[in-house]
């Protein structure tokens, strides 16, 4: 299998599997189970570390921390949009139909190896989100420390039951105790988050909205059909890669998205900032929105 086949993507998530084992192994050794040769090893290896990942050498011999899975929580969260580039990039492989389904696999494995569906090397809010997945998963309710708000513009604690993430895991949705309401939290405004021995209490209460391809979040279901140009097809599916789901090909230079908003704020600066290359189809409440929108923001331009 040639490189082409095989590219250093497909060889660096075959060496986090090779160490994860449990097992060390030499560069020697790695280099004959990756089919590199020992410097593209060495490559690797550096490239795992300036991922965050900890890799151990001990007596010339390379492997991951063993039977110890909590570090890699805190560090791999991948997103659903980055979920989707990703096997999307597994997918652009050329070549066996079963090397690419085994890769697809591996990759399956992996993320629920570590309990999460969904994973991405992100470091800034990379501890509180472990802390509220593991809450997810166990049904505990959470103190978010120092949480910022915006709307009622203070910093307080919020006690919560945290029940689901966006697909960017920018927000958690959560049943708020003191509020007795469902609402999503920002998890970049937490200053910790710190998981409570307390039970759910309110689970039967717990409705987790939608989030739309263009990552506004609520409860409502806005249809909107677009007609896109060349243009507006590019930017939409490299800015919002979810759109390409409810995309489909029209004509070689047109494409119609049609798929449901949650708020018309997020299709809306889309649209706008795009119209020359846009089409509003069957979606009278869209363009009401966008002549309010320019109607009220026109003297400050």
């Amino acid at each position: 299998m040639d490189n082409t086949d095989n590219p250093k993507i497909v060889k660096e998530l075959n060496l986090i599997q090779i160490l994860a084992s449990g097992n060390a192994y030499t560069v020697k050794e790695l280099s004959e189970l990756l089919d590199a040769s020992p410097s593209s090893v060495y490559r690797y290896l550096d490239d795992l570390r300036r991922a965050r990942l900890v890799v151990i050498m001990e007596n010339q011999r390379y492997h991951l921390p063993s039977n110890d899975k909590r570090y890699l929580n805190n560090i791999m969260h991948l997103n659903e949009e980055e979920t989707h580039v990703l096997y999307q990039s597994v997918d652009a492989i050329h070549g066996d139909t079963l090397f690419k389904e085994n890769l697809r696999s591996k990759l399956s494995l992996l993320f629920d190896s570590l309990g999460l569906p969904e994973c991405t090397i992100k470091t800034k809010n990379a501890a509180n989100v472990s802390a509220i997945v593991s809450a997810i998963k166990e049904h505990r309710q959470v103190v978010f420390h120092d949480y910022a708000s915006t709307n009622s513009q203070s910093v307080r604690d919020r006690h919560v039951e945290p029940f689901g993430f966006t697909v960017n895991y920018s927000e958690v949705w959560c049943y708020d105790l003191d509020d007795g309401l469902n609402k999503t939290f920002k998890t970049a405004r937490i200053g910790k988050a710190e998981v409570l021995d307390a039970p759910w209490a309110h689970g039967r209460s717990h409705r987790m909205g939608h989030t739309d391809v263009f990552r506004m979040t609520g409860y409502d279901r806005h249809h909107v059909r677009l007609h896109l140009g060349v243009m507006a097809y590019s930017l939409l599916i490299e800015e919002y890669p979810l759109a390409e789901r409810d995309t489909q090909p029209l004509d070689a230079t047109h494409w119609l998205l049609d798929t449901f908003v949650a708020d018309y704020r997020g299709v809306g600066r889309f649209v706008i900032g795009l119209a020359g290359d846009i089409e509003i189809v069957d979606s009278p409440e869209l363009v009401s929105y966008i002549k309010d929108y320019i109607a009220k923001n026109l003297a400050n331009i």
